[in-house]
Formats: structure tokens, C-alpha cells, sequence
């Protein structure tokens, strides 16, 4: 951050209510370095010493609050932090017993309206702007509203009442595919939520597109919305670049369920020449078995692999694939790109993947579509390599760096009259 553009945003002073890590904590860190934020409201973060480790202690085997050990955070960001750990630990403890979806929407409801009042009595000091994050912002942006404060709300991913609308469809459309799954649709008390966090917010950031679309479809003010793509870190190993001398090598990552598109990919898989291919899935399964069982008759199915597995798999593949139905900005995406690996993507997955050059992009709930692009990838070798070339030159717009310096420039541009 070089001092002229310290100059260009003037005396912002952000307050950041967050719940949980999301990104590790990508948009405090960025404020920390470039000296914006005045404080982290958040629920639990660790420590060097294990500060949260206690939690551990008390109530061994809740995956919930190990995962808060994974919750780093730098020495200049945990300066300016204020936790709310017996909230965290009140949600783990709830969640951990609630029987069905109905019990977790509320209890997630519940969590996030104590969280933001406690945050607010703690005070926003002299910010005179606050950054929230969507469905755990409402409190925030009343008390932003009431004070005069410029109130930004990140929408990370599409919104919630097109998502329980698009899965419930879905999952009617491919019953067989999950465990039986409960929906959500109509669910008026999250909506109304919702809503009302859009009215409050003065910016809302948006990662694609797609959410950005979402959006507007609720009837958001589309001149509220801004658009600023996720960025991940560039990986410390070199790049491995090799040319297609076999079968294509196909791989996806991510939760294995229908929101992701894999009955869509078998169904894809399963149109191509089985020779001329060879593909991996990676993550967690939440098929039913007959849904394993069609996928595994196409793809190596690997279920969860360690962090550390993630990059060889990346070197391995030939091209990344994600047919998702929906998201916010699918940073497992950033990651391919940033390994030079091209994508094919639908456009609901919010990616920055530029069709024809970094990778291709298909049409959702289309199998014939990404069986397409698959078969052209394995039979065309130079138009693959010249995809794998382009995404290697640009990969840095992918980078944690390229996010950072785009979050910068969209609050100068929103926040140039606020004093």
C-alpha cells in the first residue's frame, strides 16, 4: 500500500463484525496492513500460546471448536480484536444438538443476532464506517444507521432464498442422489432478515456477478451492489507444466453433493470415451449410496484429503472442473488458476475465469454442455495447452494481492464522501 493511495482514502476509520473465519479473516487483515481498522468484533480466534485451547479442554471431540484452533489471525489485527468466545461456544454447543434444519436455521439466527448485539455494546468507537457480513450484519447496521456510520455488508455468496429454492427443486428433480434431505423454502423469518440487512447497507460487496444478479432479482438497489472477485495466496512451489500426452486428467474438488453439479459431472463423464479421460474427486461425500455408486463408476472418488494433498492434485490435473449450481465466488477456482491449471465452470459458480483463455465455461444443469467442453479438451491438445499458458501468465489475477488491491480500490470509489 503505497502512501498515495493512503492519501486517496483519507481518514477511514472500519469497525469489522465477523462471525467465523471466513477467508482467514482476508477483509480485517487487509484494513490491519493498511491502517483502516479501528476493531474485529468476532466470535473465537487462536493464539500462539492455544488461547482457545481451553475450549478443547472442556469439551473434547466437538469438531466445531477444534476448528477453532485452525483460527489464526497476525499480531497487528489480534491488537485490535475483541472476542466473544462463550457465544462461539454456546453456537458449537447448540448446533451440536440440533436434529434437523429447521433447528439449525434458527439456532445460526438465534447466534447471529446475540453476536452483533454484543458487538454493538461493545462499542465502534471513533469508526466512521463498519463492514459486516451478510445474514450476521443486522444489528451493525442499525446501530450504523442510527449513528450516521457508512454501513458495508459483504454478500459472499448468492442469495439465501435462491439457494433454498434452487436445492429444493433440485433435490425433488434427483431424489436419489443424497440422503433424504430436508428444505427450506419460503422461510419467511430468514428472509425478512435478509432484507432488512440489504436496506440497512449503504455498499454491498459482492465477489461475482452471479451474487451481484441474485441480488437484484430480491429487488437490492443495483447501485448499492459492487463487484469484487476473491483472491487466494500464490503458492510457494513451482508450477509444473506438462504437456497432454494420455488421457485427460479431470479434477474436482469440493463437497461432493448436488449443489456442486456431480450428478451432472458423472452424467458428463459418462457421455466421453472412457479412454480418453481420467478423473479424480476430492472432498467430502454426501451422496447416498446410489449416487457413490454413480460416480464412482466414472471418477476415482478420494473423499477428503489432508490440506497438504491438495497442491499434488492440482499438479496432476489437466484441467479443474466445478458444475456448480450455486455459489458466492468458489475460491477453490482461484486456487486451479493460480496453479496455472485451466477451469471449466458454470457461470453460477462466480468464478473470474475468462472463456476461451484461462478455461470454459458451461451452462448450469447442463450435462451435454460440459461433456462438450471435456471432449474438446482432450482432443484438442493446443487449444488446452494455450488455455494452461494463459491461466500460468495470469495467474496473479487470481492472488490474495490482486483481491486486496481491488477491496481498496472499490471502498475509495464508495466511501470518497464520507467524513
Amino acid at each position: 500500500m503505497t502512501d498515495q493511495n493512503n492519501t486517496q482514502l483519507g481518514d477511514r476509520r472500519v469497525a469489522v463484525v465477523q462471525l467465523g473465519a471466513r477467508m482467514h479473516y482476508a477483509v480485517p487483515e487487509i484494513l490491519v496492513r493498511n491502517q483502516m481498522l479501528t476493531s474485529l468484533d468476532t466470535d473465537v480466534v487462536s493464539s500462539a500460546g492455544g488461547k482457545s485451547a481451553w475450549l478443547e479442554r472442556l469439551l473434547p471431540g466437538i469438531r466445531a471448536i477444534k476448528r477453532f484452533r485452525g483460527r489464526t489471525i497476525s499480531p497487528q489485527l489480534r491488537a485490535r480484536t475483541r472476542q466473544h468466545q462463550f457465544l462461539g461456544l454456546w453456537f458449537a454447543l447448540r448446533l451440536r444438538f440440533a436434529n434437523s434444519l429447521k433447528a439449525r436455521r434458527g439456532i445460526f439466527m438465534a447466534q447471529s443476532r446475540a453476536f452483533g448485539a454484543a458487538a454493538v455494546r461493545s462499542g465502534l468507537g471513533d469508526a466512521n464506517v463498519v463492514y459486516g457480513f451478510t445474514s450476521a450484519g443486522l444489528e451493525l447496521l442499525e446501530r450504523a444507521k442510527a449513528d450516521g456510520i457508512h454501513g458495508v455488508l459483504e454478500q459472499f455468496i448468492a442469495s439465501q432464498p435462491f439457494r433454498d429454492d434452487l436445492l429444493a427443486d433440485e433435490r425433488a428433480a434427483f431424489p436419489d442422489w443424497e440422503p433424504v434431505q430436508e428444505t427450506l423454502k419460503n422461510d419467511k423469518a430468514y428472509r425478512d432478515r435478509l432484507h432488512r440487512e440489504w436496506t440497512l447497507a449503504d455498499t454491498i460487496i459482492c465477489p461475482s456477478r452471479f451474487v451481484s444478479d441474485s441480488l437484484v432479482a430480491e429487488g437490492v438497489d443495483p447501485a448499492k451492489l459492487v463487484v469484487v472477485p476473491y483472491g487466494v495466496a500464490m503458492p510457494s512451489e513451482p508450477i509444473e507444466m506438462r504437456q497432454l500426452n494420455g488421457p485427460l486428467r479431470v479434477l474436482f474438488i469440493g463437497t461432493v453433493e448436488l449443489r456442486k453439479g456431480v450428478h451432472y459431472l458423472t452424467e458428463a463423464l459418462g457421455m466421453l470415451d472412457p479412454g480418453s479421460f481420467h478423473a479424480k474427486v476430492a472432498g467430502p461425500v454426501r451422496l447416498s449410496k446410489t449416487g457413490t455408486s454413480r460416480l464412482s463408476a466414472v471418477a476415482e472418488v478420494l473423499g477428503q484429503v489432508p490440506r497438504s494433498e491438495v497442491g499434488a492434485l492440482f499438479n496432476w490435473a489437466d484441467v479443474f472442473v466445478l458444475p456448480s449450481l450455486v455459489e458466492g465466488s468458489a475460491t477453490v477456482i482461484y486456487e486451479a488458476l493460480v496453479r496455472g491449471v485451466p477451469v471449466i465452470c458454470t457461470p453460477n459458480a462466480g468464478s473470474i475465469v475468462d472463456d476461451g483463455r484461462t478455461g470454459l465455461l458451461v451452462a448450469p444443469r447442463n450435462a451435454s454442455s460440459l461433456a462438450d467442453a471435456l471432449n474438446r479438451l482432450a482432443m484438442e491438445p493446443d487449444f488446452l495447452d494455450s488455455l494452461r499458458q494463459t491461466a500460468k501468465a495470469e495467474r496473479h489475477a487470481a492472488s490474495l494481492e490482486k483481491y486486496e488491491e481491488n477491496l481498496l480500490a472499490a471502498l475509495r470509489a464508495r466511501l470518497a464522501k464520507v467524513v
